[in-house]
């Protein structure tokens, strides 16, 4: 996953005149703020190359700062080559799934420019997204269970932990429900439509051909029901 931020140094160097060590402390640590000190005050380009590189990951995370990411949460030093690393709180590296980090930090006419390489543990990550999309395959139609799939890839680990609790029907039980207890409503009330189900109950032998059509209607009803379940999860 790749990110990519560029920077204005004049924009960076007024923020610094005129907000000083408050500016800093927003989006440096004290370890960072030690790095862009110099003689002269601060050293503007490392500034925003630091800056840059921040927002920078945040993209490659796919999630901006602010949220499940913040400038504080990002600590950039150089090593003994003086190249820029990145070391990451430890429930931020959880969290994203993140095995290792690669930082590239340029500067040039006025700009700085910053590009972030993250590397995921894929291979557990795309075991257990192998298992749930396994079990999707009879609550989804087709078309959907391919959307979820390439919303899985760049889910956050801890929702991607999360979403296999969610309580999807199955279509199948439901079909199972509808043919033997549909004149009962008992399949809309295991899908949640109390309505419906009490509206089956009341008139089921009015209905009873409404009921017959209703076998063919339920699958694709709780299929439906379960991706705007996903999806709500998702947003």
């Amino acid at each position: 996953m790749i990110g990519v931020d560029l920077v204005s140094t004049k924009r960076i160097e007024s923020l610094v005149n005129k907000y000083g060590e408050i500016f800093l402390k927003k989006i440096l640590n004290n370890e960072e703020i030690a790095l862009v000190r110099n003689d002269n005050g601060f050293n503007i380009n490392r500034i925003a190359g630091f800056f840059a590189t921040k927002e920078a990951l945040s993209k490659a995370l796919g999630c901006g700062i602010g949220g499940d990411l913040r400038f504080h949460d990002i600590t950039i030093f150089k090593d003994s080559k003086n190249a820029p690393k990145i070391k990451l709180d430890k429930n931020v590296i959880q969290y994203f799934n993140i095995k290792d980090i690669d930082v590239s930090i340029s500067h040039d006419n006025g700009c700085a420019i910053s590009f972030v390489f993250v590397k995921k543990n894929e291979d557990k990550r795309m075991e257990n997204n192998n298992e749930y999309l396994f079990y999707l395959e009879s609550k989804l139609s087709k078309e959907d269970l391919m959307i979820i799939k390439s919303k899985l890839d760049t889910l956050p680990k801890k929702r991607a932990d999360e979403i296999v609790f969610l309580d999807l029907k199955s279509p199948i039980l439901a079909l199972v429900l509808s043919l033997c207890f549909g004149i009962f409503g008992v399949d809309r009330f295991y899908q949640g439509r109390i309505g419906l189900g009490v509206a089956k109950l009341l008139l089921s032998w009015a209905l009873f051909p409404w009921i017959i059509i209703d076998w063919f209607l339920i699958m694709r009803s709780i299929k439906k029901d379960n991706m705007v379940k996903i999806m709500e999860f998702l947003e």
